[in-house]
């Protein structure tokens, strides 16, 4: 009976030694969102623009492209532009200034062969609104209203052939602000001429210079 009991102990100490080995689980992280100027639309003329949009982008954010500034001061409007070259030639222009203390607006350019391919331009607003609340520091601060749209021109041989348009709201008293991703575009009827602003890139890239007559002409 002993050696019964011996020769069952061995045999659950030699299946012991035989167990797989536990390893922890992991779980995959969600693939990031493709960005929408990133995306596949089916039309082929804007997917070769979103291509050639993407590509010129991660050249700029790598540092890759020359870049000269072209600044104007223009009454209340102080700006500047950003020029980015690639083996001599313009590929991204990118505009900023403040329209007095309550409006930001940025537009990019995309070229491609010296012919504007994309517009991005995004206009940020904000104004009191809502309830009084406390900071970190305990001082009663009021609430902020920050207003964003953001236009996207594509273009063709000098044409606008679709113009997207998004706007949203974003309040500092509200936690269900809205995911500005989930925000859907809206299809803008266009004429086909080129946005008022692009005179701006034209300026800069032609005179090294903004005439600031420019923002007294009407749009």
């Amino acid at each position: 009976m002993r050696y019964f009991s011996l020769l069952v102990f061995a045999l659950l100490l030699s299946c012991s030694g035989n167990e797989a080995p536990i390893t922890a689980t992991t779980t995959e992280p969600a693939p990031a969102a493709v960005p929408l100027d990133r995306q596949e639309s089916g039309d082929e003329r804007i997917d070769a623009i979103r291509n050639e949009y993407g590509r010129i982008e991660d050249q700029y954010e790598k540092g890759m492209l020359q870049q000269r500034n072209v600044d104007y001061h223009c009454g209340e409007l102080d700006g500047s532009i950003q020029l980015h070259t690639e083996n001599g030639k313009i590929v991204l222009a990118l505009n900023q200034y403040k329209d007095g203390t309550q409006q930001t607006t940025t537009d990019r350019w995309y070229f491609q062969d010296g012919q504007l391919i994309f517009q991005l331009s995004e206009t940020n607003t904000w104004q009191l609104d809502g309830p009084m609340m406390q900071d970190s520091n305990g001082n009663m601060i009021p609430g902020v209203k920050n207003t964003t749209a953001q236009y996207r021109h594509y273009v063709k041989d000098g044409t606008v052939f679709k113009f997207l348009k998004k706007k949203y709201d974003h309040y500092t008293h509200k936690v269900d602000n809205v995911n500005p991703d989930t925000v859907p575009m809206e299809e803008m009827t266009t004429n086909g001429a080129l946005p008022f602003r692009f005179g701006l890139a034209k300026q800069a890239m032609e005179n090294g210079a903004v005439d600031c007559n420019f923002f007294t002409s009407v749009e």
